[in-house]
């Protein structure tokens, strides 16, 4: 792999699922589940200024609102959902590798691990009218931070995160919990393991 880095390898694996997934999207177009169907519905209730009804206890509001202005445009709501899960499992797969980065593992073995996980989420982004790809890039965003900066984290990066955990609450409930459960781990082994100008690694 030194002649073609791997660098080069994942932008055109990348390059493949943004590709295909915007070829695939006519053949997907008028599939839908009652989930899907609920998160369009609560669209169409802020579009028409229906806060009252829009906001309830079952249904996150995130995708609903990433929603609207393809609704506004007139864009066919099953098309603009699935446009949004191509693009959030594009975003999933671009973190997907900077998270694979930071460990210290083989090129071989990042590359395989980097082409199933497209493969994964392009079938996820088509197939499903859901907000878990986008719940999915906001962990992932926050887990990448959270190891990235370990020992190191700045107050930038901590607002950050904290902006990244309420965007995940707005995607799904349950994030809020993954988001506490990263926080305290990883403030327990800041505690616990530090050591003043010396970067420990743990694995």
């Amino acid at each position: 792999m030194k002649a073609f880095t791997l660098k080069n390898y994942a932008f055109i694996i990348g390059a493949l699922y943004f590709l295909l997934g915007f070829t695939l999207l006519p053949y997907y177009v008028y599939q839908t589940n009652p989930d899907g169907i609920s998160y369009i519905s609560i669209s169409y209730r802020y579009l028409n200024h229906d806060y009252f009804n829009a906001v309830n206890g079952g249904w996150a509001p995130m995708i609903s609102w990433l929603l609207i202005p393809f609704l506004f445009l007139k864009i066919s709501p099953p098309l603009a959902f699935l446009i949004i899960n191509v693009i959030s499992g594009f975003v999933a797969l671009l973190l997907f590798g900077k998270l694979l980065s930071v460990f210290n593992i083989g090129a071989k073995a990042k590359l395989i691990g980097y082409a199933v996980s497209a493969v994964i989420l392009l079938q996820l982004a088509l197939c499903y009218l859901t907000p878990d790809l986008l719940t999915l890039s906001i962990l992932l965003a926050i887990l990448y931070i959270a190891i990235k900066n370990f020992y190191a984290l700045t107050y930038k990066n901590s607002i950050l995160l904290g902006l990244l955990g309420t965007i995940g609450y707005f995607c799904k409930a349950y994030v809020f919990g993954f988001f506490l459960l990263y926080l305290t781990f990883f403030s327990f082994l800041d505690f616990f393991f530090y050591k003043k100008n010396q970067r420990v690694k743990i694995v």
